[in-house]
Formats: structure tokens, C-alpha cells, sequence
């Protein structure tokens, strides 16, 4: 508790404020216990909820985490998750770094993408997202699908015994994807759709190998 307070008085907070502001986010937090302990007695989950807590105690507009849901559960992750997203319903401007794909999606309005210390990607989510849409395609069926293995000029991205989700190269259609998949099974949906950030990222870094060291 003392730390916390140490670093609410560096913001420009009362004792009495920071006290108060502390136990609000400790409760939140469902940290109450942990004003009795020594730093050094918690556990890395416990250690960066305060450290959250210490960036935003003093309400500020922008906020910046290095991998804030590192070593949280599922639950304390989502909770996380929550106040986040709540701090930016109010307008603040939040920016973080993850390697969890699923987070920026469900998180973020803009986004850079890093490969080896650079930049390989850069801006808003919904039209990097919309932009590679338009060459993925979702394969709905019943019957053998082997025949996906047969399909040149695609990569697919996750597959299980009824669905594929197919990545569209060049020197390939979606329609003729689709002509095969009528010929050899029964097609129940087919239809383009956005692909998940984790295959944006290995689609974007593998065509940056490709350009070689050209600039």
C-alpha cells in the first residue's frame, strides 16, 4: 500500500485522495488483501494488477502497459479486459503491447504489427481486417474433404472435418474453389470472411520475406 501511495503522491494526489482513489481499484481489483503484503511476497498476477493500478490511479488521459495480462488467469485477464475497455468508453487513450492476437481484435481500434523490432503493419483494425477479407474464404460441408488437400494456390488457416477456412493466393479463384467443393461434397455455406489476426500477421510477415531486402 505504502508504494502505491508513494507513487499517487508523485502524481500530484493528496494523501487522503490517494488513499481512497488506492482502495477503490484494490477492491476492483479484488486486491484488498494485498495492502498488507511485502512486494516481494506477490505473485507475478498480483504484481502486474499493481502495477495496472499504479499507472491509472491518478486518472490520466493516456495510458500506456507493457503486456499487461501477462501471468493473469482467465478470470483476473477478462476482468482486465473490462476495465480497459471502460477507460476507453470514457475517452482515454489507451496503448499496449500483447503478443495474444485475440485481444487486439476484441480490444483495439488501431494497431501496429511488429516482426523483428519493425513496423510490417500499421492501421485501423476493421480495414486491415475488411482489406485481407476479401481473398479468405469459409467452406462449410458434409462429406470427404480431402479434396481441400488437391486445391493449389491456397493456404488454410484452420480445418476440421466439416469446415475450412481457405486463404485465397494468386493464380486462384473463389469460384473455382467453390466448383470443386460442389463436384466432391454438399456445400452447407461458402462465403468470404474476415480472417483472424494471428493469419493477417504470418500472411503479412511471410510476403515481407518474400520482398528480400528490397525497400
Amino acid at each position: 500500500g505504502e508504494q502505491l501511495l508513494y507513487f499517487a503522491k508523485l502524481k500530484g494526489l493528496s494523501t487522503s485522495e490517494g488513499k481512497k482513489v488506492i482502495l477503490q481499484w484494490l477492491e476492483r481489483f479484488e486486491a484488498s488483501d494485498w495492502i498488507k503484503q511485502e512486494v516481494g511476497e506477490l505473485s507475478k498476477g498480483m504484481s502486474q494488477k499493481i502495477q495496472f493500478i499504479a499507472t491509472i490511479l491518478h486518472d490520466p488521459d493516456i495510458a500506456i502497459f507493457d503486456e499487461p495480462f501477462s501471468g493473469l488467469d482467465p478470470i483476473n485477464s477478462e476482468l482486465l479486459k473490462t476495465v480497459i475497455l471502460e477507460l476507453k468508453a470514457q475517452g482515454k487513450t489507451i496503448l499496449f503491447s500483447t503478443h495474444r492476437m485475440e485481444q487486439v481484435e476484441q480490444m483495439c481500434d488501431d494497431i501496429a504489427l511488429f516482426n523483428e523490432g519493425q513496423v510490417v503493419l500499421t492501421g485501423n483494425l476493421s480495414e486491415i481486417k475488411s482489406s485481407f477479407g476479401e481473398n479468405t474464404v469459409l467452406l462449410e460441408y458434409e462429406g470427404d474433404g480431402s479434396f481441400i488437400d488437391a486445391i493449389e494456390h491456397v493456404r488454410i488457416n484452420n480445418r476440421s472435418n466439416r469446415f475450412a477456412e481457405i486463404r485465397i493466393l494468386e493464380g486462384q479463384t473463389a469460384s473455382a474453389i467453390l466448383k470443386k467443393a460442389i463436384e466432391q461434397v454438399e456445400v452447407k455455406k461458402f462465403e468470404q470472411v474476415e480472417p483472424s489476426l494471428t493469419e493477417i500477421f504470418i500472411s503479412t510477415v511471410n510476403s515481407t520475406k518474400g520482398m528480400g531486402s528490397a525497400t
